[in-house]
């Protein structure tokens, strides 16, 4: 058990640093930078394409790693998102429900949640991702919760 944790978190921390190498992606002009992109799509504004993982956290259950909350960052565009995954076999089991993946921009608090989480062929995974907040000169954290059959499960990133 502890083996199979321990190929989920390495697994989940080469998808999340780059280290994997993945299907390239046509870089877009980005459509907005700082607070005008408070709330957009990072995908959909073009700043998904530029992104780093500055902070990745295991999402687990006592020693049984269930999925990962990330801080995402754009450089082109000065932001900062969540993106939470699940494990597909946690999932479809139903042992995991009701995520929430949340972004937090401290200082005033500005924050925005995802909860609609879908299959992603790329990563494998059930995954959902919130919009964005500027991160310009400032500071983010990303934060989620997962009920693991009867127990909610929380992790949190480092701040960024």
């Amino acid at each position: 058990m502890i083996k199979s944790m321990m190929a989920r978190v390495l697994v989940a921390l080469a998808l999340g640093t780059g280290i994997v190498a993945a299907q390239p992606q046509v870089a877009l002009a980005a459509g907005c930078s700082g607070y005008s992109c408070d709330g957009k799509d990072p995908i959909a504004m073009g700043c998904g394409s530029t992104k780093t993982a500055h902070s990745v956290f295991v999402l687990v259950n006592g020693n049984y790693a269930i999925g990962v909350i990330e801080l995402r960052y754009s450089s082109v565009c000065r932001t900062t998102w969540a993106r939470i995954q699940l494990y597909k076999e946690d999932w479809e089991r139903g042992a995991t429900n009701s995520p929430i993946g949340q972004i937090i921009r401290i200082g005033d608090n500005k924050h925005y949640r995802c909860s609609n989480v879908g299959w992603s062929n790329d990563l494998r995974t059930y995954t959902c991702y919130t919009p964005m907040v500027n991160d310009a000169g400032l500071t983010s954290y990303a934060n989620a919760q997962v009920r693991y059959f009867n127990a909610d499960q929380y992790a949190e990133t480092a701040a960024y």
